[in-house]
């Protein structure tokens, strides 16, 4: 039984967009509309999602501008 503020997080590399998208080539290359529908939604959520691992790192991050500025004053 999980807590219920238990928090999980998934990360999406660049090998994961590949295979998402080569899913959704192939199902476009063997005309299954719909399958192809479903797939592209998959993959439009996965770059989504890694985008916002990108900008949640960002954040993160300490910037170089804001240690130069401490140090200035």
């Amino acid at each position: 039984m999980s807590d219920v503020g238990e928090v999980w997080t998934v990360h999406i590399t660049d090998a994961d967009i590949r295979c998402a998208r080569d899913d959704w080539r192939r199902a476009l290359d063997a005309l299954d509309g719909p399958r192809a529908e479903l797939l592209y939604a998959d993959l439009g959520r996965m770059v989504s999602a890694q985008a916002q691992q990108a900008a949640d790192h960002f954040r993160r991050a300490p910037s170089a501008c804001s240690r130069a500025d401490e140090t200035a004053w």
